[in-house]
């Protein structure tokens, strides 16, 4: 990591109704529109930012038939695999052609 280029910006707190999500989707929007590639983690155990960018409808065959959400990624990990985190993200077209999204959903909380 010491010969990283590429800034990784993490958003924290443990209390919920801060802001973390809509700051999150915030700054990953103004970063686009200055150029940047966003990749947006969601990492919230009810799947929130992914919320604000992919419907549900969308969200629930990547659950079951792709294996493209954070938890199958974890997963894969977890099992020894060494997945490409770059499978298991979608395009993010309301920023840039650059920018994506590994979303996740609500059963992130039952993924341990």
């Amino acid at each position: 990591l010491g010969e990283r280029r590429t800034p990784i910006v993490s958003l924290l707190n443990l209390k919920g109704g801060v802001g973390k999500t809509t700051l999150t989707a915030y700054l990953g929007w103004a970063l686009a529109r200055r150029g940047y590639r966003v990749l947006l983690v969601d990492l919230d155990l009810q799947g929130s930012l992914s919320g604000l960018f992919v419907p549900a409808d969308v969200l629930a065959p990547l659950a079951k038939e792709n294996g493209r959400l954070l938890q199958h990624f974890l997963k894969a990990v977890a099992d020894g695999d060494r997945p490409k985190l770059l499978a298991h993200t979608l395009p993010l077209p309301q920023y840039n052609a650059h920018s994506r999204l590994v979303a996740t959903t609500d059963r992130l909380a039952y993924a341990e």
